[in-house]
């Protein structure tokens, strides 16, 4: 393969492990979110009445940890699609990031959050996965140089 060939190539398998990592870390921080902050046992998911009174009864922590799981996401996902694209462009990770939005923000928009929950969940990702991809940049031209 060519050297442009080979770059878009890597661009998209970055694209493709951020996208993967974020999703996994993702999930897993929100499961871990459920076990630090159960559920109470007789709710049932299905019912979306259910569902956004229990979200609007939830304490201030259970929110924090939420967006503080999204941040720690988008910081990953992007520091991975960087790691792996080589890219000085920077719409492979904001490419990622808008897709983890955009799965995130039916959880953020739909069950009923306060208005200061929405405001900081959907700002947090970009700023986050900007400052993943760029301390990834910063190392590898650290080391690099070395």
């Amino acid at each position: 393969m060519n050297g442009n060939k080979m770059e878009r190539v890597r661009i998209v398998l970055g694209m493709i492990c951020g996208l993967t990592v974020g999703f996994s870390l993702m999930a897993l921080l929100e499961m871990l979110g459920h076990v630090v902050y159960p559920p109470p046992s007789d709710i049932d998911f299905q019912n979306l009445e259910m569902a956004k009174e229990v979200i609007r009864g939830s304490y201030t922590g259970e929110r924090i940890f939420l967006i503080f799981s999204y941040a720690v996401t988008s910081f990953v996902a992007g520091f991975i699609t960087r790691l792996i694209s080589k890219d000085s462009a920077a719409w492979p990770v904001f490419g990622v990031t808008g897709a983890l939005l955009g799965v995130a923000s039916s959880t953020i928009l739909h069950h009923g959050h306060p208005t200061w929950f929405i405001v900081i969940g959907l700002f947090i990702f970009i700023p986050s996965a900007g400052l993943g991809s760029e301390l990834m940049m910063n190392l590898r031209k650290k080391f690099s140089k070395k």
